[in-house]
């Protein structure tokens, strides 16, 4: 079986069925997003409905709680606001009131924080880890990538958390041969995917800024080899109206 592990969709469903043609996935083989399915991008409740679905072809579909799903959840239960970009989602979803809105909030809820392939040393999360043998121990709010964690962190100093967290973990037993890939931030900012390797460990970022202009990324496991897929154009932010 093989895992192709895939950077923020954020709405581009184009570019997600590029990248998934290209990847050559057979029945059997299955498909894990590291959250950030929705906003910004022009079709968020087909990307959805997808994963919804759980199944393509025998290729079987996950998704990870990005912070992006975050906050619609918690705009729903009335502890965050809304930004133009979940809004614009809501809205192609029929409104913020719309069943086929709440159907995919409920969905949202279920999903998990962290994808682990222990047979080939993976673990996969949206945002970020700190210094923890067990990411159960981690904060939810630096595993889902929220402002507020980022914030915490660099006020700690374990900034980039990346290189913080690689030089910890080269040195314990329980992290040796691991990669951790997360999405969440276009670290490099070039269209091409992080890779940071310190000791026994390494990390890698494939967010790479699909719903900007970039590449919508993936990570094909056994194999640890890149797939990726430029954008059909820039969706976000929206363009300027013309006057």
């Amino acid at each position: 079986m093989r895992t192709l592990l895939v950077g923020d969709i954020h709405g581009c469903l184009d570019e997600l069925q590029a990248l998934l043609d290209r990847a050559g996935l057979c029945a059997g083989d299955q498909v894990v997003a590291l959250g950030d399915l929705v906003d910004r991008g022009p079709a968020s409740p087909a990307v959805v409905a997808l994963f919804q679905r759980g199944e393509v072809s025998g290729v079987t579909l996950r998704a990870l709680m990005g912070n992006h799903e975050d906050r619609h959840l918690r705009g729903r239960g009335g502890t965050g606001v809304l930004a133009a970009s979940q809004q614009m989602t809501a809205a192609q979803f029929g409104g913020l009131d719309s069943p086929a809105y709440h159907e995919a909030l409920d969905w949202m809820e279920t999903l998990p924080l962290w994808f682990e392939q222990p047979d080939q040393r993976v673990l996969a999360v949206h945002g970020a880890l700190t210094a923890d043998s067990s990411v159960r121990r981690v904060p939810r709010d630096v595993l889902v990538g929220k402002l507020r964690a980022t914030m915490r962190l660099r006020k700690q100093g374990w900034w980039p958390w990346y290189a913080r967290w690689a030089d910890w973990a080269s040195s314990k037993p329980r992290w040796r041969g691991w990669t951790v890939v997360v999405g969440h931030r276009h670290y490099l900012g070039n269209g091409r995917p992080l890779v940071h390797e310190h000791g026994h460990v390494r990390v890698v970022g494939i967010d790479t800024g699909c719903c900007r202009g970039g590449f919508l990324t993936g990570l094909l496991l056994p194999e640890h080899r890149f797939v990726r897929v430029r954008a059909a154009r820039r969706h976000w932010p929206p363009a300027e109206p013309t006057t």
